[in-house]
């Protein structure tokens, strides 16, 4: 069932860089929409414009490591390069003594976790459309030299005109040419045989992602799914996913392509395009943002929060020095 708001693309055009990012005082903080394990993200409306953002909220004491503060520049870096329908805007940034602010587009409609929960699985139809912006999403981002390495629901954000949104590129790294990377990142029911066993990785390791994403979205539950990381792990190493009986076959076959164990061999990029599963596509219409969204999320506002998750904010911690200056962020 398709719902609908008046006036909903004015809440994706009204965002401006006119403004400037330089202090938190700038912004009327509204309430938190996210937390991870650096911090939170709250909406927050620029007093000068009248601008809503998200803003990201590093916590400084958080990044203890020369490979966290190197993620957290990645991070940054990566957005700035980044121009997709299908991805996050990123604005600009600013700190204080205890934080680092990440100033992005605010995507009203929440993550699409939410409405596969709400659901507990989404349809044929629902699975097509969100997998193929993703695909134009990753071959975006993999024209630019970049790995997501984060799939999962609760990035993918829905705008209030019901598109895909990708968000928090705190995984994200850029490819060199012919090399493959080798940090151990992602979410456990989501990493690849190559990842686990610390093979290095590339581009190919996002498409196994969309194999377990798809998967998840039609039966509502990860393919790889055990009590503990050593079984997830070893499914993952060693079984074939399990199918439902009415699971559609075009969607099946493309799964297998997409979950297969040797990077190599497996589906990606144009192959994917071409794949029967997505033989009613209009790759040019997906990459105009022309495709029909099936679901549209209600938005009463340009301040709603209603789509997101209602976070019991935390009294503030006593802040430890860390040993990072961030003069160079």
């Amino acid at each position: 069932m398709s719902l609908s708001i008046c006036s909903q693309k004015s809440y994706e055009t009204s965002q401006s860089t006119e403004c400037s990012f330089t202090c938190l005082e700038d912004y009327s903080l509204g309430r938190v929409i996210g937390k991870g394990t650096f911090g939170k993200v709250v909406i927050a409306q620029h007093k000068n414009s009248g601008t809503i953002y998200a803003i990201k909220c590093v916590k400084k004491a958080k990044i203890t490591t020369q490979s966290t503060y190197n993620l957290l520049k990645n991070e940054k870096s990566i957005l700035s390069m980044i121009q997709s329908p299908f991805i996050v805007r990123y604005f600009g940034c600013f700190q204080n003594v205890d934080y680092i602010y990440l100033v992005q587009e605010y995507i009203p409609g929440g993550e699409l976790f939410r409405l596969l929960q709400t659901r507990r699985k989404l349809s044929l139809a629902y699975v097509k459309f969100y997998s193929a912006e993703i695909v134009s999403a990753f071959m975006h981002l993999h024209s630019q030299h970049i790995i997501y390495r984060d799939l999962k629901p609760e990035n993918i954000l829905i705008s209030a005109s019901g598109h895909v949104k990708l968000v928090d590129f705190g995984f994200a790294t850029v490819l060199k040419e012919s090399h493959k990377c080798s940090t151990f990142c992602g979410t456990f029911e989501y990493l690849a045989p190559e990842m686990i066993e610390r093979r290095g990785h590339d581009y190919s390791l996002d498409w196994w992602t969309l194999g377990v994403l798809i998967y998840e979205l039609l039966v509502g539950m990860t393919p790889f799914r055990s009590l503990n990381t050593t079984g997830i792990f070893d499914k993952i190493l060693k079984k074939q996913p399990d199918f439902p009986p009415n699971f559609d076959e075009d969607a099946k076959d493309l799964v297998c392509k997409l979950l297969e164990k040797n990077p190599k061999l497996r589906l990606s990029g144009e192959g994917i395009k071409k794949h029967h599963f997505f033989k009613d596509t209009d790759w040019n219409a997906v990459d105009k943002l022309n495709s029909q969204p099936l679901w549209i999320p209600i938005v009463r506002s340009e301040l709603d929060t209603s789509n997101y998750e209602i976070y019991q904010d935390s009294p503030k911690n006593f802040v430890r020095q860390t040993h990072f200056s961030f003069t160079d962020f």
